[in-house]
């Protein structure tokens, strides 16, 4: 079937959108691996591997459970049941990071910001990180994960001199001769 007009162009939209998506999903799970390597997911008896948790996360807030959660091990590292929705629940960590949805984390935050708050030897966990995602320690998580930058804007508050003169001149009222009220009448 040949797609024209502007048909064309929201395939060609969706595709744009669809690959740049898949870029930034291919950029987190790349995040992931480097993470469940830094936190030693993988080796034969290491408490990651041992409780299905690639991400060594922790109880977020106490009475709530990750999808796939089974329980609660030492140092309130979270056992999932299963290896993937141990993945699935890192994922969804850094997909809330990325959007800035994190109460702990954002997407400015370098490797080493990030390291100093999720792991006890940060400065290993930067270095291994970096080195698997093959950039600085010094890369932010927006630059990793190709984010948009965030357009912020910051209202200057009015200098008193210009409050106080402004405050100080009285109202006028002025007739303004084009001004007719509706019943036609000049006011």
């Amino acid at each position: 079937m040949l797609v024209t007009g502007p048909e064309r162009l929201v395939v060609s939209l969706l595709l744009v959108f669809s690959v740049h998506a898949f870029a930034q999903d291919a950029k987190v799970v790349s995040l992931a691996r480097a993470i469940a390597q830094a936190e030693g997911f993988g080796i034969r008896g290491a408490l990651p591997t041992r409780y299905h948790n690639p991400g060594d996360l922790k109880v977020a807030v106490a009475g709530q459970k990750y999808p796939g959660q089974c329980g609660i091990g030492k140092g309130s590292h979270v056992r999932f049941c299963t290896d993937r929705a141990g993945w699935l629940a890192l994922y969804h960590q850094l997909d809330k990071i990325a959007a800035g949805d994190s109460k702990h984390y954002a997407p400015d935050m370098t490797l080493v910001q990030l390291a100093k708050r999720y792991a006890r030897d940060w400065r290993h966990w930067a270095k291994n990180v970096a080195r698997d995602l093959d950039v600085s320690t010094t890369t932010t998580l927006a630059e990793y994960l190709e984010l948009p930058p965030v357009v912020t804007y910051r209202f200057r508050p009015v200098p008193p001199m210009i409050v106080a003169i402004y405050s100080a001149v009285e109202p006028v009222a002025v007739k303004d001769p084009h001004f007719t009220h509706h019943s036609g009448k000049e006011r």
